[in-house]
């Protein structure tokens, strides 16, 4: 009854996107800027495993982060079980880099 086409469309033979380095095929999604300045909105002490801030400026090769989603920073955890490296008030200054998402691994801050 109906007949193959003999040509498939050019729109249909568009390669999968591939990455020559790995072998493996490339992502979709364009990379994202690795690090950020960020500012805090919420005091963060020593005994909080994350805090909230916003990100002020963003560096790196990639797209940028959307800078009205708060984010959420990770503080570093000491030797010791429950205290964390960072802390500070509301309106402290540090550095982060970009884990997953709108979660962030705080580098340093500014000193107390």
């Amino acid at each position: 009854m109906f007949r193959k086409r003999r040509n498939v469309s050019p729109g249909f033979r568009i390669p999968v996107p591939y990455d020559p380095f790995s072998g493996d095929h490339a992502p979709l999604n364009p990379p994202r800027k690795q690090y950020c300045d960020f500012i805090l909105t919420a005091e963060l002490d020593t005994s909080d495993e994350t805090g909230e801030a916003e990100i002020t400026e963003q560096y790196g090769n990639g797209q940028s982060h959307n800078v009205k989603t708060p984010i959420v920073i990770h503080n570093l955890r000491e030797h010791t079980a429950a205290t964390y490296v960072f802390e500070g008030d509301v309106g402290d200054y540090g550095r982060a880099v970009w884990i997953y998402e709108n979660h962030w691994l705080i580098l340093n801050m500014e000193c107390p």
